[in-house]
């Protein structure tokens, strides 16, 4: 049986910052350059989370991100990432996708928003 529904009932979009991280905990940080067209990431950067806690966008390791700007999004930049630590922070030029545990997976929202992409060139041309 197949069944529809919106995005945001099946995973958060541009979730917060979560708690309880301190200011000497070490994170992630990955800007634009870091995420590939093909759909991966680089392991990011260690930053202290003091360092990026204001004006980035902060996201989980596994989490799927959007570049949300020209060219980038255009160029097909929508990656799960895959960081060296579980709290990462990164591009403010990016958006997030998280699945609500236990309903869904990642990496069908990856596969699914790569697959809208490639189907809306294809019929551009």
């Amino acid at each position: 049986m197949t069944r529809t529904v919106e995005l945001q009932s099946v995973a958060e979009i541009n979730p917060r910052v979560d708690s309880g991280i301190a200011d000497d905990d070490v994170v992630s940080f990955l800007a634009m350059q870091d995420v590939s067209e093909s759909g991966t990431t680089t392991a990011g950067v260690d930053r202290r989370f003091r360092e990026v806690q204001r004006g980035y966008t902060p996201f989980r390791c596994g989490d799927v991100l959007f570049a949300k700007i020209t060219p980038c999004f255009e160029n097909g930049k929508i990656a799960q990432a895959q960081t060296n630590r579980m709290y990462a922070f990164g591009s403010t030029e990016f958006h997030v996708v998280r699945p609500i545990d236990g309903v869904l997976d990642p990496r069908y929202i990856h596969h699914f928003c790569a697959s809208l992409r490639c189907a809306r060139w294809a019929n551009c041309g």
